[in-house]
């Protein structure tokens, strides 16, 4: 376990709030440097007046609410609407009141100098997880790895993928994704190359020494899968499946809910539950 993992929600949150403070100070300090303005002494209070409309904007956004570990490029775009309003309310508050007199170009540097440090803040946290994650996975003895085969290139397997990544106890080794789609074939997805068709499964399972496939298509029909399956079983590999097409639209996908092939998968629909209790009801009447 990391040290970030460690550390609590509350203790996160108050952490993130800090770093932001001291970048505030250092982002508005730099930018009368950068324009060689005098330093407003008589001012002081302009600092906690950043730092104040700045964290009630992070917290009107939710950042502080974010796993920055699990970020995305949503999050990083709402970030940067945080900044950007915090800065326009500053902005207004100042000239509204008119309160001081300094160049406008001040709050533009400090606007920039923000998404630049605070954003870079951030990506460093999600930097520093992933680093750590690659430590723990190269730990891991070869011998001890699972080489795993994703049949699916798209969002789900993209997924699926990228979360094994992040788990390194899982002791999965992806060698790559297989995909129908011929505009796949060669690409990378997450450093994972697209190695080729379903059609192609066997020889791929043998020249890699696979030894576990996931089917990632959650929207494949019951044809699709159970051709999926004879493939994997002709090559005697172990095959498990993800989750339904709802659950991906939801965003529940994880290693976590990786599971057998079901009867269900095959049909393409739920199993009809048989009421036997009721039928031997029905036969006994009959038979008085």
């Amino acid at each position: 376990m990391s040290l970030v993992d460690k550390i609590t929600p509350k203790q996160r949150k108050l952490l993130l709030i800090l770093a932001d403070s001291i970048v505030t100070v250092f982002t508005l300090y730099i930018s009368f440097l950068i324009i060689q303005a005098p330093m407003l002494t008589g001012h002081k209070w302009l600092f906690p007046l950043f730092i104040l409309i700045r964290i009630i904007a992070f917290k009107n956004y939710g950042v502080y609410m974010f796993l920055w570990r699990y970020a995305s490029i949503k999050e990083t775009v709402i970030l940067a609407k945080a900044i950007t309003l915090s800065s326009l309310l500053i902005m207004s508050s100042l000239f509204i009141t008119k309160s001081i007199d300094f160049p406008e170009s001040i709050l533009f540097i400090e606007w920039a100098l923000a998404i630049i440090f605070i954003g870079g803040s951030r990506i460093c946290l999600r930097l520093y997880r992933d680093y750590i994650v690659s430590i723990s996975i190269k730990k891991i003895k070869k011998e001890d790895q699972v080489k795993v085969l994703i049949i699916g290139a798209g969002d789900a397997g993209a997924m699926i993928a990228r979360e094994i990544q992040k788990v390194a106890s899982l002791k999965y080794n992806i060698v790559g994704f297989i995909d129908d789609e011929e505009t796949k074939l060669g690409q990378y997805i997450h450093q994972i190359p697209v190695l080729g068709t379903t059609k192609e499964v066997s020889d791929i399972v043998v020249k890699n020494n696979i030894k576990e496939a996931i089917i990632a298509i959650p929207s494949a029909n019951g044809k699709a899968i159970r051709n999926i399956m004879e493939l994997c079983e002709r090559t005697k590999i172990k095959f498990k499946t993800t989750p339904g097409l709802y659950d991906i639209i939801g965003g529940k996908v994880s290693v976590n809910q990786l599971r057998e092939v079901r009867i269900e998968d095959l049909l393409g629909r739920k199993v009809v539950q048989t009421d036997l209790s009721s039928i031997s009801k029905y036969l006994s009447i009959s038979i008085v």
